[in-house]
C-alpha cells in the first residue's frame, strides 16, 4: 500500500459547532465543544489514524511560542505510517512523546545558535541553524551531539540517554527530505553504514545505521550499571533481605505480590503491572463466601509449588511487553500462582476490582493490581479505555510508593526495574555452576538467561554475564532462594488458609 504523507499541518478549532463531523470534547470547566477540521483539510486524517489514541499529543515549540511546523509534521506521519498495525502493536502515545521531547531539546539547542548569530525571525524562516548544513563538520545534529556527548562525559547523561535524544533527530532529518523535499549542501543527517549483528546460534540479521547515531564514548562508558532498556543495578544479598522487610513490615499485598513477581521473573514494570486474572485463574467465584471460596479453588488447576509454569506476555496477550520482541514466555513459579491466587478472592481485590471506574467488559480481563482510587497501576497498551484517562497511568503510584515507603527505610539506591537486574543475575549465579561441572557452555548459559530476559539482541545478555558483580556471589540452589524470600515477605496465604491482609 502506498502511503500518503502529511506535508501540511492543520490545526483543529474549538467551536460549538455539533456537525457530526466534528469531534467532541469537554473543557476546562465542563462545558462541550467540539473540533472542527479545517474547511481545506482534505487529507482525512480521521481515514488514516484514530486520533482518540493519541489524546496527549505534544506539540513542538519554536522559541516564540509558535509550532515548529516540520517537527509537527514528523510526530504525526509517526502515527499516520503506524496505522495499520493492530490495537496491541501500534505506535505508543508516549514513543512519539519521547520523540517531540527529543526535537524540543534539539530546537531549543538551535534556537540559541540562533540567538548567538542574532538571526531576525525572517531570517529564522529560511535560515535557522537547524536548516543550513554546508559541510560535514558544521551539520547542525552533529554539533547538537557534541554538546550532549560534553554533558555525557560530565556525567550529566547516560549513554543510552544521548542515543535516545539524537536518534529521533536522525529520523527527522530523514523524514523532511523524504516527504517535505528539503536539500541540504552536504549528507544529512550522516553517511548509512551497514552491519551483520549476532543474534545466536549462527544467525545473524543485516541492518543499516547512520554515523548521526553513534556516539563516541559509549562504548567504554562503565558507571556500574548493566544497560537494558534503562539503567539496572543488581541488588546484592544483602540489598534484598532489606527491601522485602521494608514490603513485609509495611504490608501493602499489591506492592509485596508484584513486587516479588518481578524479583522471580525479571518481568519489566509495565507486564507486572498490566498482569490480568485470566492470566492465573479460570473463574470468579460466585460469591465470595467461604464455602463458595472452597469450591472456587477446588476448580482451579493445581500447581505444583516448585514447578515453573510459563505465562505468554506481549502481543495477543493484553500483558504489555517491552522492545521489538513481539512476545515470550515468563516463567513463574507454582507457589507465586498460588500467592497472586490468594489475593485475587480476597475482599481487598475484590473492593478495588469493584471500585474500577473503567471496568473491562470480560471480568477476567481485568487488571490483578488496581490501586485503592480505581485505577490500573498502569494502563496497557491494548486497553480500550486509554483514551478515557487524561494521565493514562504507567507506574506513578509505584514510583510514590518508593519514595514515601521503600526509599525512607533503605540506605541504597533503588528503581523497581532493578528487580528484573536482579532475577537475572540469581538466575546466572544459580546456573553457573553448571558451567562450572562441564554440564553447561557458557553459550548454553547466555541463551538460557537471553530466553528469560526476552532480549532479542544477545549482546544485551552479555552485559549480565560481564557484570563485575557476578565474580562476588557463589550460586545457589532455586529451592534455597524460594525459602529465603517466603521468609522475607511471609507465606502471603500459602500455608494460613487462604487469608490475606485486607
Amino acid at each position: 500500500m502506498n502511503k500518503i504523507a502529511s506535508t501540511q499541518l492543520h490545526i483543529y478549532s474549538p467551536t460549538i459547532d455539533n456537525n457530526p463531523v466534528n469531534t467532541p470534547i469537554v473543557d476546562h470547566n465542563g462545558e462541550i465543544l467540539y473540533y472542527a477540521k479545517p474547511p481545506d483539510d482534505d487529507l482525512k486524517y480521521e481515514d488514516q489514524f484514530d486520533l482518540t489514541h493519541y489524546s496527549n499529543f505534544t506539540f513542538v515549540l519554536n522559541k516564540g511560542g509558535t509550532l515548529w511546523e516540520e517537527a509537527n509534521l514528523y510526530l504525526l506521519n509517526m502515527i499516520e505510517d503506524d496505522a495499520g498495525y493492530s490495537e496491541e502493536t501500534r505506535i505508543s502515545y508516549k514513543t512519539v512523546a519521547a520523540h517531540a521531547k527529543a526535537l524540543q531539546d534539539y530546537k531549543f539547542f538551535c534556537d540559541l545558535k540562533d540567538d548567538e548569530h542574532e538571526l531576525s525571525e525572517e531570517d529564522r524562516k529560511t535560515k535557522a541553524f537547524w536548516m543550513i548544513a554546508k559541510r560535514p563538520t558544521n551539520r547542525p545534529n552533529f554539533k547538537y551531539k557534541e554538546h550532549l556527548e560534553k554533558r555525557m562525559l560530565n556525567q550529566e547523561l547516560t549513554p543510552s540517554t544521548v542515543k535516545k535524544m539524537i536518534r529521533p533527530i536522525t529520523s527527522f532529518y530523514e523524514f523532511v527530505q523524504r516527504e517535505l523535499g528539503m536539500t541540504f549542501e552536504t549528507t544529512m543527517p550522516g553517511k548509512k553504514f551497514g552491519a551483520i549483528i549476532d543474534t545466536g546460534n549462527g544467525n545473524g540479521i543485516f541492518v543499516e545505521g547512520n554515523e548521526a547515531n553513534r556516539v563516541r564514548g559509549a562504548t567504554n562508558f562503565d558507571d556500574g550499571y548493566i544497560r537494558d532498556v534503562g539503567k539496572l543495578r543488581p541488588l546484592d544479598e544483602g540489598e534484598q533481605a532489606q527491601l522485602f522487610k521494608v514490603l513485609h513490615d509495611d504490608g501493602q499485598p499489591e506492592m509485596i505480590l508484584s513486587h516479588t513477581f518481578a524479583y522471580l521473573t525479571a518481568a519489566r514494570m509495565d507486564t507486572v503491572f498490566t498482569l490480568r486474572l485470566n492470566t492465573f485463574i479460570n473463574s470468579l467465584p460466585q460469591d465470595y463466601s467461604d464455602a463458595a471460596i472452597r469450591q472456587w479453588y477446588a476448580e482451579q488447576k493445581q500447581m505444583e509449588p516448585y514447578k515453573e509454569y510459563d505465562v505468554m506476555i506481549g502481543t495477543g496477550t493484553l500483558i504489555d511487553a517491552k522492545g521489538t520482541v513481539k512476545n515470550y514466555e515468563l516463567k513463574v513459579p507454582g507457589y507465586l500462582i498460588q500467592m497472586l491466587r490468594v489475593y485475587i478472592v480476597s475482599e481487598r481485590a475484590k473492593k478495588r476490582r469493584e471500585a474500577m471506574r473503567h471496568k473491562q467488559a470480560n471480568p477476567l480481563h481485568e487488571y490483578v493490581f488496581i490501586t485503592d482510587k480505581g485505577q490500573p497501576y498502569y494502563v496497557a497498551k491494548s486497553d480500550p479505555h486509554k483514551s478515557k484517562y487524561k494521565n493514562p497511568p504507567d507506574g506513578g503510584a509505584v514510583r510514590v510508593f518508593k519514595t514515601n515507603v521503600i526509599s525512607k527505610q533503605i540506605r541504597f539506591e533503588y528503581s523497581f526495574h532493578f528487580l528484573r537486574a536482579t532475577c537475572l543475575m540469581n538466575l546466572i549465579r544459580t546456573h553457573q555452576k553448571l558451567v562450572a561441572d562441564g554440564v553447561w557452555t557458557t553459550d548454553q548459559l547466555e541463551c538460557f538467561v537471553q530466553k528469560r530476559a526476552g532480549h532479542q539482541n544477545k549482546a544485551t545478555t552479555q552485559k549480565y554475564l560481564k557484570y563485575k558483580y557476578l565474580e562476588k556471589h557463589r550460586a545457589e540452589a532455586i529451592e534455597i532462594r524460594a525459602a529465603k524470600l517466603l521468609s522475607w515477605i511471609g507465606d502471603m496465604g500459602v500455608a494460613n488458609n487462604g487469608k490475606t491482609k485486607n
